[in-house]
């Protein structure tokens, strides 16, 4: 059940019962709180990346990666987003911002 903005619980109110629509705000205050509790979650802890024979890495997009954060915590340099992305523009795409969670990525070697 999605959480309900007022005017849907007020439009209820025409058809539910006190105890119905007391019921449904009870439901609506606790997804909203079960909402916001996953905004303020930490991303999920990101596995190691695998070291390649040539001083590349290759990492495994977890959720709510951004290839920004990637390079900083892989290469210490958020600004070396963009040679990440050089490297994997045929699996990302035109969009850097959309990374599909599982995508494997080749990381260059952090002395660049």
């Amino acid at each position: 059940m999605r959480a309900l903005t007022f005017a849907a619980l007020a439009a209820l109110a025409a058809c539910a019962s006190p105890a119905e629509l007391d019921a449904l705000r009870r439901e609506n205050t606790r997804l909203r709180a079960e909402l916001d509790k996953a905004k303020e979650a930490p991303p999920e802890p990101t596995a190691p990346a695998v070291e390649l024979a040539d001083g590349w890495r290759l990492y495994t997009v977890r959720n709510r990666d951004a290839l920004s954060d990637i390079a900083q915590r892989l290469l210490g340099d958020l600004t070396r987003w963009e040679e990440v992305y050089a490297a994997n523009r045929e699996q990302i795409g035109d969009d850097p911002d959309r990374l599909p969670v599982g995508l494997e990525l080749r990381i260059p070697p952090r002395d660049g």
